[in-house]
């Protein structure tokens, strides 16, 4: 009965010794591991760490301006920020104060007064002045946004719009007729000939974009 009760008492302290050296093999091979891949992330190259430096900055910004609620505000405020830093890093890289090159703009532009102005000019002068160079290319822009929803990339809009000045100036713009009529007679030719000039862009292109 003592031999009965002493071989299994053996056979576990083997067993635990076993189990012992198991657990230690698969310590020291986590280990091993661990250490592997401590090495190869130190042979990184620096390449490799501004990859993942852009990366994780480009997932940051698609987290931040990626939401559709907000695209309509964050994409804008984006673009408007690359550029300015844009210009900002240029100007400093020609040696001057970019600051004062945006004030110089915003006081030009009648957002804020100069420091002095000339005879009959005013702050007032200088925003009308923005008004009358903005209007078009706000028009321009808003042309283009038209024919892009209609599927047509128009990049001839600068084209169209002197083609129809022109045309405007040459065939009611030294005549003698009353402002009554001349102003409606100027924006119908300059809409058919805007439109006429847009076309030769388009038919080209017709068969390639509409298949």
């Amino acid at each position: 009965m003592t031999k009965d009760k002493k071989t299994p008492n053996k056979l576990e302290v083997e067993k635990a010794k076993i189990q012992e050296k198991m657990e230690e093999f698969d310590q020291f091979e986590k280990e091993a591991q661990s250490q592997q891949t401590d090495s190869e992330a130190k042979r990184k190259s620096p390449l490799e760490n501004l990859n993942n430096s852009l990366d994780s900055a480009t997932r940051l910004v698609v987290t931040i301006f990626g939401k559709e609620r907000w695209q309509g505000l964050t994409i804008p405020l984006l673009a408007l920020f690359v550029a300015l830093l844009s210009i900002s890093l240029l100007m400093l890289a020609m040696g001057h104060n970019p600051f004062e090159a945006f004030r110089a703009f915003l006081a030009g532009a009648g957002w804020i007064p100069k420091p002095r102005y000339g005879g009959g000019q005013s702050q007032l002068t200088d925003f009308i002045n923005l008004t009358i160079t903005f209007t078009p290319m706000l028009f321009a822009a808003l042309s283009f946004i038209v024919a892009f929803r209609a599927g047509l990339f128009n990049i001839g809009i600068a084209g169209q719009m002197v083609l129809s000045g022109f045309a405007a100036t040459v065939l009611i713009g030294y005549s003698e007729l009353p402002a009554v009529t001349a102003v409606p007679l100027v924006l119908i030719i300059a809409v058919v000939v805007g439109a006429l000039a847009g076309g030769t862009y388009w038919f080209p292109q017709a068969p390639i974009q509409h298949p």
